[in-house]
């Protein structure tokens, strides 16, 4: 019975391909606890080092100045990289009620899903080293290769079932910049090696609990070290009050002295 499949690289199997929930997947990603560790250990890191090199405000003014660029940065890079989308491509289609049709999909992760599906193969030839623009496989011996793409365009068309089996019986497809290497097309990649080839290159940076980290150490920092430049000078003030106190006290005895003698 078909169902519902999830390509990504996650999945614990050799083609990359699995039956687990695609969401439930990338969440226990998210929850890896082996990063919240090192995250927490890095921050306690340069917490200290700043305690340790903190000495003066133009000190803390520089520290400021930068944690202030570096969370600019790091709020552009979760901004930009952060979210990704939960695509769906149909692979099997069925007959439903009233000559419709049921299909049962592939999902995968993308930065952005494509519009089109059929844009997966532009996508495809984009990553891969070969000029596609200079490979003339429709003049080849065996022509370009083609991809089975007659249920994802007849559900993206709201085709009926009659009309879907009429695309199968005509090889419909989506042609690539690929050219066959034999009359099989042993050479073709796959629909499947498609998706897990872009969904591969999708780069996700979630950085949120480290910009929380970086802004409570910046403000504590800065707590810590205002009340040690504050405690500091009101300790130079009761100094600098005791040494005028003694040298006060140093002429009153001279002075007693002096009317004693």
């Amino acid at each position: 019975m078909f169902r519902d499949m999830t390509i990504s690289e996650l999945c614990d199997t050799p083609d990359h391909i699995c039956e687990d929930n695609i969401y439930d997947l990338y969440k226990s990603e998210d929850d890896n606890p082996f990063g919240l560790v090192f995250s927490l250990v890095i921050s306690i890191i340069y917490s200290l080092l700043l305690v340790k090199l903190i000495k003066t405000i133009h000190h803390l003014s520089f520290v400021n100045a930068f944690s202030l660029i570096l969370l600019i940065l790091m709020f552009y890079i979760h901004y930009n990289y952060s979210h990704s989308e939960m695509c769906q491509i149909p692979k099997w289609c069925h007959e439903g009620v009233n000559n419709t049709i049921v299909e049962n999909s592939y999902f995968y992760r993308m930065n952005k899903c494509p519009k089109f599906n059929s844009w997966l193969i532009s996508y495809y030839e984009n990553l891969r080293e070969d000029d596609y623009s200079r490979n003339h496989c429709d003049e080849s011996m065996y022509g370009c290769c083609t991809i089975d793409a007659a249920c994802p365009g007849a559900i993206d068309n709201d085709d009926t079932y009659s009309f879907y089996q009429l695309l199968l019986s005509i090889n419909n497809g989506w042609l690539t910049g690929i050219e066959k290497q034999d009359e099989n097309g042993s050479n073709c990649p796959t629909i499947e090696e498609i998706i897990y080839e872009v969904s591969s290159n999708v780069t996700v940076i979630n950085i949120k609990i480290e910009i929380y980290e970086l802004v409570s150490i910046t403000i504590l920092i800065n707590i810590y070290v205002l009340a040690k430049l504050y405690c500091k000078k009101e300790e130079q003030i009761i100094n600098q009050s005791d040494i005028e106190r003694g040298s006060d006290s140093n002429d009153d005895e001279k002075i007693v002295l002096k009317g004693s003698a």
